[in-house]
């Protein structure tokens, strides 16, 4: 009786087209060992045919033969343990910037093993306790995450007979934070200091456009991040005469979908650039726009500004003003408020600078 095959799909694997389909209600994997071009979305017509030839020998319970290569018999069980992430990191419904985060992890966890069967709960645990000597206990926490997440998917799926054994992160770990800084700190900002950078600002691009310093009036005012900023559309987030940003999880950071209150300034900045359909923004080179602009600051200042400063002000700004965290809020959530922010308005308040912030 001969088998049953459901489909057949072609993959990029490392620069190479893999063949993808199911026999009998198991999935099976092979390299085509055909060369993808760098754009390409479609397979070759060479990728084609050695697809084809694969498909045909497995459906017939044969050797897979690829021209001139013999690859191994395909099997109804098992496969690497390489195989076996590929598959997870493409079964997962999460939102790109996680799958990314996951498929860090996924190169993480290969180093350290080759076959399922090294993954013993002692092997584990004493990878984690050199991870605790490499990253804080946040990464290595959420890095014990993922790895529960595949094994519990692999033993759903019956990739691995028994689940991978992950220990708990202690709440007392503290990890180690790199020697190196992943970002500048935002040096201290007064309001005039910000408005005079964004009154050097220009209006819009000379070469294409883009509106520039409206961008920016809008990320000090309402906190939203570089990213959020740049997939801001109309209707779908805003549209004339409205008084609050719809949003949605797709484009924000932390997948948190919400409204956004806008300030006088923020709606006329919007009202002033804004198409009557399309990004509003646009994710654009603003770094020779911000420099140049930058030298409205004291140089020590100026030396380190970028344009996410806009939004640490902002942040600042407001902590100064209120110690209602809720408040300020909608605007950055409460995760991604720095403690030297908070620091620094607290400190701004003892200086005399504002006697009523923090009640």
């Amino acid at each position: 009786m001969g088998r049953r095959a459901q489909g057949v799909r072609y993959l990029r694997r490392g620069g190479i087209w893999s063949v993808r389909f199911r026999v009998n209600k198991v999935r099976h994997e092979y390299s085509t060992g055909i060369k993808a071009e760098p754009k390409a979305r479609r397979p070759s017509e060479a990728a084609v045919r050695a697809g084809e030839q694969i498909y045909a020998s497995a459906i017939q319970g044969k050797r897979v033969i690829r021209e001139g290569v013999v690859a191994a018999a395909p099997r109804s069980t098992g496969g690497t343990l390489a195989e076996a992430f590929a598959e997870w990191l493409d079964d997962l419904t999460v939102r790109e910037p996680t799958r990314d985060v996951y498929e860090d992890f996924s190169v993480l966890w290969l180093r350290e093993w080759r076959r399922a069967s090294e993954m013993t709960e002692a092997s584990v645990a004493a990878y984690f306790r050199r991870r605790l000597r490499e990253v804080v206990r946040k990464s290595a926490a959420n890095e014990a995450s993922a790895l529960r997440r595949f094994s519990a998917w692999a033993v759903d799926t019956g990739t691995l007979d028994a689940a991978v054994v992950v220990p708990s992160i202690p709440k007392e770990a503290l990890g180690t934070r790199s020697a190196q800084r992943s970002r500048t700190r935002a040096p201290d900002l007064s309001e005039a200091e910000i408005e005079a950078v964004l009154a050097k600002l220009p209006e819009r691009s000379e070469a294409d456009g883009f509106p520039i310093r409206a961008r920016f009036v809008v990320m000090f005012e309402t906190t939203l991040r570089p990213t959020t900023l740049d997939k801001l559309s109309v209707p779908e987030h805003w549209g004339p005469g409205e008084r609050v940003l719809r949003i949605t999880s797709e484009i924000d950071k932390e997948g948190a979908a919400r409204e956004v209150p806008l300030s006088a300034r923020a709606l006329q900045a919007l009202e002033r650039v804004a198409p009557a359909s399309g990004l509003i923004f646009g994710a654009h080179d603003y770094v020779r726009y911000i420099r140049p602009a930058a030298k409205a600051l004291p140089p020590a200042k100026a030396a380190i500004f970028t344009g996410q400063h806009f939004r640490s002000a902002s942040i600042t700004r407001a902590l100064e003003r209120s110690h209602n965290l809720t408040g300020v809020m909608p605007r950055g959530p409460p995760a991604r408020v720095h403690h030297e922010q908070v620091r620094a308005a607290y400190v701004a308040r003892c200086r005399g600078r504002n006697p009523r912030a923090f009640g």
